[in-house]
């Protein structure tokens, strides 16, 4: 319970002690970015958090930028994140198409970045990763990673910002950008 990050999502909304499959908090975390999910996938299922980013650090290869709280990271280690997710180098074939699934089936309000900023005539297919904070203690973040499936070349985009405007301007600026 001390994980829930609210009690309006699908995981805060469930009585304490429910035990949910751990496919549940991946598929919440990813399809709907749930961060009542995410925290139990880190202080629950996990275990210490510093312990789990060493070794997540560790295992991903290259990646030196990463923590939880506050939230920071740098474009080129999620850029190398997706690189590796996208080459299925950290996960199994299996695994990885089932996350790169969830990103390309990700709720429509996630799909308001890179996805709505590439032309409807494209023939492409995006897998992404968003995050939004509103107001706040570090104001507006638009944030967006995402792996491109494109009609001549696939390449990963990743837009990371610690300041934008309200919304919905912001989520305007990736779309701009992708």
């Amino acid at each position: 319970d001390r994980s829930k990050h609210t009690n309006w999502d699908y995981i805060g909304m469930q009585p304490q002690g429910t035990q949910l499959p751990l496919r549940i908090f991946i598929d919440e975390a990813i399809h709907t970015s749930n961060n009542s999910a995410h925290y139990h996938l880190h202080n629950e299922v996990m275990g210490n958090t510093y312990d789990v980013l060493s070794r997540t650090r560790k295992e991903l290869g290259g990646i030196r930028n990463f923590s939880l709280n506050p939230h920071e990271a740098t474009a080129n280690d999620v850029g190398h994140f997706m690189n590796q997710l996208y080459n299925h180098e950290f996960l199994s074939d299996e695994n990885s198409e089932y996350l790169i699934d969830l990103m390309k089936n990700a709720a429509p309000i996630l799909k308001q970045g890179i996805p709505e900023g590439i032309p409807t005539s494209a023939k492409v297919e995006v897998a992404n990763k968003a995050g939004f904070l509103f107001g706040g203690e570090y104001g507006n973040t638009y944030a967006d990673a995402a792996i491109v499936y494109g009609e001549n070349t696939d390449y990963v985009l990743v837009i990371l910002n610690d300041q934008a405007p309200p919304y919905p301007n912001g989520k305007y600026m990736l779309q701009d950008i992708s």
